[in-house]
């Protein structure tokens, strides 16, 4: 039998489809939890999980893609019931100590913070395991593999999860494989189809988004995607997109085409906001960009509101500067 995979909505933001937690299990097996959403989202998950017959305590292991709050901000609740926390080895450090995490997502999100995020729980060392890059996993019959996926931000893994001793194939039986990408894979509008694009400050960076889309590309076709074996994507913002007939490849090679697209664009504000352009001014200039576009694939003025509206439009603003100002700094060095 191929895992199951349960997507829990944790209610980010107070948002439908804004962010999701998955529940992994092979059969017989206690389940493995990626993603746990912020502290805040704790009583929505952890209900969820009670109405499963589950305690934080039986999850087998957490695996946080990220140790951005909408990703990893209740690490520190389930590491508190024993539970250990698979992470990126930038990251350790902050889930151990979220002082920092807690300092900047309180400058940049000011009074939304206490209702949306809340402070994070340390999770005690002994907790935490750094993963780097390819290491595999076997855990409650599951083979978990990290794949290092930077770009959006340097602390970024996919994790590639497949039963651990599959049953050989027939022609009526395919094996599923399941690659839960974080936010590198980019986000979808909840409702539509829609890709959009976070490349938050401090560590967005295109050159390594772009390798990174190569490198979920590669697990792709190695697991052959239209063969005899299935990946799915299953995006934290939000849910699948099913191997099987090319959608998942589709998926890769479109989010790279607005990767590129909206940097450029975004770049270009940026660049004339050094000439002289307001910070509003360069929001509204996004949105009339950005809004159309996705009007057009469906999505309602509300969701466009919500999800594309002018705080993601800044946060884009500022991770693009802070980028193009870093790459200008690089090359600038001496040597």
């Amino acid at each position: 039998m191929s895992p199951t995979v349960d997507a829990i909505d944790v209610g980010y933001l107070g948002l439908d489809r804004a962010a999701a937690s998955f529940l992994v299990c092979a059969q017989g097996q206690p389940p493995i939890l990626i993603e746990c959403g912020t502290a805040a989202c704790q009583p929505r998950l952890h209900r969820a999980l009670d109405e499963r017959g589950l305690r934080p305590a039986d999850i087998a292991g957490l695996f946080v893609t990220h140790i951005h709050l909408d990703h990893a901000g209740g690490a520190g609740h389930f590491a508190a019931e024993g539970v250990p926390v698979y992470v990126h080895p930038f990251g350790v450090r902050h889930l151990a100590d979220p002082s920092k995490l807690i300092a900047s997502s309180r400058r940049v999100h000011g009074p939304s913070y206490d209702r949306f995020y809340g402070d994070p729980l340390p999770c005690p060392p002994q907790r935490l395991h750094a993963t780097p890059d390819g290491t595999v996993m076997r855990i409650a019959g599951l083979r978990v593999t990290a794949i290092e996926t930077p770009g959006h931000a340097r602390h970024h893994h996919a994790w590639l999860v497949e039963e651990d001793h599959p049953a050989p194939s027939t022609a009526s039986i395919h094996h599923s494989r399941h690659l839960f990408t974080g936010d590198v894979a980019s986000m979808r509008v909840p409702g539509s189809e829609f890709i959009s694009v976070p490349m938050p400050p401090p560590e967005f960076d295109l050159a390594a988004w772009r390798h990174s889309l190569d490198r979920l590309t590669a697990a792709l076709r190695a697991g052959g995607e239209t063969g005899e074996t299935w990946t799915t994507l299953w995006l934290t913002h939000f849910g699948p997109i099913l191997g099987g007939s090319g959608q998942a490849l589709a998926h890769i090679a479109e989010a790279r085409r607005r990767l590129d697209a909206e940097a450029e664009l975004v770049r270009g504000l940026v660049e004339e906001q050094d000439r002289g352009l307001s910070d509003t001014e360069a929001v509204a200039r996004y949105g009339a960009w950005l809004w159309p576009q996705a009007a057009q694939a469906g999505v309602s003025e509300a969701q466009r509101s919500a999800f594309l509206g002018p705080s993601f439009c800044r946060m884009n603003l500022h991770g693009v500067r802070r980028w193009r100002d870093q790459v200008a700094a690089a090359e600038r060095a001496p040597g």
